[in-house]
């Protein structure tokens, strides 16, 4: 059975333990009866837990691991794939038990959106040639729930006001902020001051 799992549209992404890592997006699927889990304790849940990580973007290659959202099954890709099939990212055998807990628990539902962690991989040859470096996901199993923040219109004018060039730039926060950062870091360091 095929577990590292290569993948190939990631992203660099700021977390507060490791600094920047790579990380690909997915999204969390139970193959739990959503009826029954409601009714079962934290303990039956984990005894029947089979949870799998997908991508909507990954393209499946011979080899991969595919879910199937109309059959539920997961099986190894051969050479043709349908709308319904999507490309496995993490298997159920790599989340860890706090993982699997907070699932019980219902801190991480099915369908949420994640960003799961990856490192670099290459052949093992003393020069690294860049063709041969795989990016996999990394293990252990390190998992960041994507977290949506609606802004309100009167936010966003305030955004538009303090990241603004010329006269409208007289905010605290572009007092602070203006002239340390190019533009596009004054942006995200307003979006990080105002989550």
């Amino acid at each position: 059975m095929k577990t590292t799992i290569k993948v190939v549209e990631t992203r660099e992404v700021e977390t507060s333990q490791a600094g920047t890592v790579q990380c690909v997006e997915g999204i969390l699927v139970l193959n739990v009866n959503p009826i029954a889990f409601k009714f079962l304790t934290s303990n039956e849940i984990l005894d029947d837990l089979k949870p799998i990580i997908v991508s909507e973007t990954e393209q499946i290659k011979r080899g991969d691991w595919v879910y199937d959202a109309l059959t539920r099954l997961t099986f190894e890709a051969l050479n043709t794939y349908t709308d319904s099939q999507k490309k496995v990212l993490v298997l159920s055998q790599h989340f860890t038990e706090k993982q699997l807990q907070a699932i019980a628990d219902g801190k991480m539902k099915n369908g949420d959106r994640v960003l799961v962690e990856c490192e670099e991989k290459h052949d093992g040859s003393m020069v690294v040639d860049m063709n041969s470096m795989d990016i996999v996901v990394k293990q252990p199993l390190t998992l960041h729930k994507i977290e949506e923040r609606v802004y309100t219109k009167v936010e966003m004018i305030q955004f538009s006001l303090d990241t603004a060039e010329g006269i409208y730039s007289h905010s605290s926060f572009a007092k602070k902020w203006k002239g340390k950062l190019s533009h596009k870091e004054l942006e995200e360091k307003w979006f990080e001051e105002h989550e």
